[in-house]
């Protein structure tokens, strides 16, 4: 695979039919084949599975430029005794706003398999693969992060949360409002989500609009009964980012106890 690190912003294909440019890389793969009293010619079929850590179809992040699938299959002919048979195929990083995994590594497997009605001889005796030899090869490719030379991402994410009021009275209407400061003083922090825990009594109302605030993006969930406001702050959340945002939670209680946890999440 080549190169085996993927830059998003080296955009040197283009998508067949289109004018779009993509990052992409290169898969070879390569048959030999040497067997006493073998056939001079043996037939294979080659199938080439991409991302395969993946499982659903929509959360791969590669396929193959031409055709733009997930999966790649071929029959080759390969010489006994001679040289490889390879070949090569293009393969793609899709835009990466459609995804957000940019870690987890890009694997890419090949599988091979022998025709022997093929491969059989006058008599019908058929080959016998060595078994001692893998019937199939994994290799891997990574997205490049913004994370050093290492390539490898180490944050250092800080968090700090102040209220606008110290004390809710019962039958006050108003909203809380919570200020929240959220920094990552080293490197990039990738899937970097801010968690916050609303009391059972409370709702969340929506995030501050402000010029001087970060506009986030969240989204109110339930889970097992738990209230919770994932926001997003970045894929990733860039060293040295400082986020500021204000969160608006809505009470409505006959006797009050506030308690709230957020976390910062990578």
């Amino acid at each position: 695979m080549t190169p085996q690190i993927i830059n998003p912003e080296d955009k040197t294909c283009t998508l067949p039919g289109t004018s779009t440019q993509v990052s992409c890389f290169k898969v070879k793969y390569c048959l030999t084949a040497r067997g006493h009293s073998a056939p001079s010619t043996l037939n294979f079929r080659v199938d080439l599975l991409l991302d395969r850590l993946k499982q659903k179809e929509a959360t791969k992040r590669v396929l193959f430029l031409h055709g733009s699938t997930f999966q790649y299959s071929k029959n080759m002919t390969v010489s006994n005794g001679k040289t490889p048979a390879c070949e090569e195929q293009p393969v793609f990083l899709r835009d990466d706003r459609e995804f957000r995994d940019k870690i987890t590594p890009i694997s890419v497997t090949m599988e091979y398999s022998l025709d022997y009605q093929r491969a059989a001889d006058q008599t019908g005796l058929l080959p016998i693969i060595d078994t001692s030899v893998p019937s199939n090869v994994t290799k891997q490719a990574h997205i490049l992060l913004d994370c050093g030379e290492d390539n490898i991402c180490k944050p250092d994410l800080r968090l700090s949360v102040s209220s606008d009021r110290e004390q809710i009275y019962i039958g006050d209407d108003n909203a809380l409002t919570l200020m929240i400061s959220a920094e990552n003083k080293g490197e990039g922090a990738y899937e970097a989500e801010l968690h916050v825990y609303p009391p059972q009594q409370a709702d969340f109302t929506g995030v501050v609009r402000s010029q001087t605030l970060s506009r986030l993006s969240c989204a109110y969930k339930k889970e097992n009964q738990t209230k919770m406001v994932v926001c997003d702050l970045g894929n990733p959340m860039k060293g040295g980012t400082k986020v500021s945002a204000a969160v608006q939670i809505w009470h409505q209680f006959s006797s009050f106890s506030f308690i709230s946890s957020l976390n910062l999440m990578t």
